[in-house]
């Protein structure tokens, strides 16, 4: 009985204690502000993330407000897929990709965090945020700048169909900002593609005034295709008869034959002439390599050419 007794007594004290120590448990509870998010604030785009560290936590808030910037993008292309059905596929295919890599420079530049906190399991929690305007006025400014530049070109000249085929390409490359603004009702869909249709009119009239007049050395005769086809971004209409514009492409060959390979050191002159003056002079030098003969060693080298025709000019 007394044993029993003992024995009960030390079972008590053992819990006693036991009940004195403070046991930790770890706190998973998120705060309200992440539990319940808001993307859109007023004039503030918000976005959400959790990491093992504030870095990491950033990066994934930085993800999840592009993510809704997204969402409302794709929202709204359905709105306008009635008056501009040329444009969906394209638009479908490449907002997501383009609008991740306009905006992200922009946030990392313009993003504030305006909620961080530590849980106590070792996890990261922010928010960070983004004012609206500052966002879309980067974008804006930037539509408001090609629409500057766009003109009407009263003369035909290679300056004009060079500086039209740039803006061309920086407008066409502006799509899926476009479709931001107009998210957001900053810029008309309408606005936007009444502007590249003004645009790839002028230049296709351009590109029909504008004609080059291809000459070449006695050994390229044979070759023009090839060369041709190697200069990137030659978009001009080439000529045989006489042009305001000509380009003249010369070639002066140092054959070698060494240890049963035959090499083509092939030197190419590029001049582009306007009115038979010459306007600029560019060399390159290639090499072709060949087992069997000069012949194949000298097409080797002349599809070594990498350029693009505004380095000629």
């Amino acid at each position: 009985m007394k044993k029993t007794l003992l024995i009960l007594l030390l079972s008590f004290f053992i819990i006693g204690c036991s009940n004195n120590k403070v046991i930790e448990t770890p706190n998973k509870t998120y705060p309200s502000w992440f539990l319940h998010t808001q993307n859109i604030e007023g004039d503030r785009l918000n976005g959400f993330g959790e990491g093992e560290t504030k870095d990491e936590a950033i990066k994934k808030a930085l993800s999840n407000l592009l993510e809704s910037i997204q969402s409302n993008v794709q929202s709204s292309i359905s709105i306008s897929q009635e008056s501009h059905k040329d444009y969906i596929e394209f638009i479908e295919k490449n907002v997501k990709k383009d609008i991740n890599v306009s905006t992200n420079v922009v946030q990392i530049n313009n993003y504030s965090i305006s909620q961080i906190e530590q849980l106590a399991f070792d996890r990261i929690i922010v928010k960070i945020s983004v004012d609206k305007n500052i966002f879309l006025n980067t974008f804006y400014e930037e539509y408001l700048s090609l629409k500057k530049r766009v003109k009407n070109s009263s003369t035909n000249t290679l300056n004009d169909f060079m500086e039209y085929k740039e803006l061309l390409k920086e407008v066409e490359d502006f799509k899926n900002k476009s479709i931001l603004l107009h998210t957001f009702k900053r810029v008309s869909l309408n606005d936007y593609f009444l502007l590249l249709n003004h645009l790839k009119n002028n230049f296709h009239k351009l590109q029909k005034n504008v004609q080059l007049r291809l000459k070449t050395s006695d050994n390229l005769n044979s070759f023009k295709t090839i060369v041709l086809s190697k200069i990137k971004d030659l978009d001009l209409n080439i000529v045989d008869t006489n042009s305001k514009y000509t380009i003249d492409i010369s070639s002066e060959v140092n054959d070698l034959h060494f240890n049963g390979f035959f090499i083509s050191n092939n030197i190419l002159t590029f001049s582009i002439l306007e009115d038979n003056k010459l306007i600029k002079t560019t060399q390159f030098e290639y090499k072709g390599f060949s087992s069997s003969n000069f012949k194949d060693a000298f097409v080797k080298s002349l599809q070594e050419i990498d350029i693009s025709f505004k380095e000629l000019i």
